[in-house]
């Protein structure tokens, strides 16, 4: 099977990128990602958090709507399960024929975790997946000269407290 492909949006990110190595057609969608209506509410709400980040470093375009549609539903199922399991007073039931067994909302469990893992580390969401990403976001108080190649002095507050 292999390793999977990098997209090269990622390899830019993480510093890895090589023109001479580039697929000279590779597609390159934009456009912003808009949740898909069947998101329940903790779905959306996972929506909300994570899709402004992963857009702002270009993890997330109109083409990977579906994939992170699946990573924020298996958190939601995998959030309502935990809930479940927590009420319950035991994870253990006993058959007819007496033999002690699992309540199914664990597997159920392990299941949208898994989901939510794959998908979520596809899109950079956990420490492995994004060890290798170096990714610079522009805040609101961005150094204005930072474009001309003039940078903030980080030691300027010191040498001020200094004098």
């Amino acid at each position: 099977m292999g390793n999977r492909r990098k997209p090269t949006a990622r390899k830019r990110l993480e510093g890895t990128f090589r023109p001479d190595r580039a697929p000279g057609n590779e597609p390159t969608p934009e456009g912003t990602a808009e949740p898909p209506d069947f998101l329940t509410a903790e779905a959306r709400q996972e929506w909300d958090r994570l899709a402004p980040e992963l857009e702002a470093i270009g993890l997330l375009t109109v083409a990977d709507r579906g994939i992170f549609a699946g990573y924020c539903q298996a958190w939601a199922d995998y959030l309502r399960l935990t809930v479940q399991l927590n009420d319950m007073a035991s994870w253990v039931w006993e058959s007819e024929k007496g033999y002690r067994q699992a309540v199914p909302e664990l597997a159920m469990r392990k299941e949208a975790w898994t989901r939510a893992v794959q998908a979520g580390s596809r899109l950079g969401l956990d420490p492995t997946a994004r060890s290798g990403l170096h990714v610079e976001l522009r805040s609101k108080d961005e150094n204005p000269f930072a474009k001309h190649g003039k940078h903030k002095n980080p030691f300027a507050e010191i040498e001020r407290l200094g004098r």
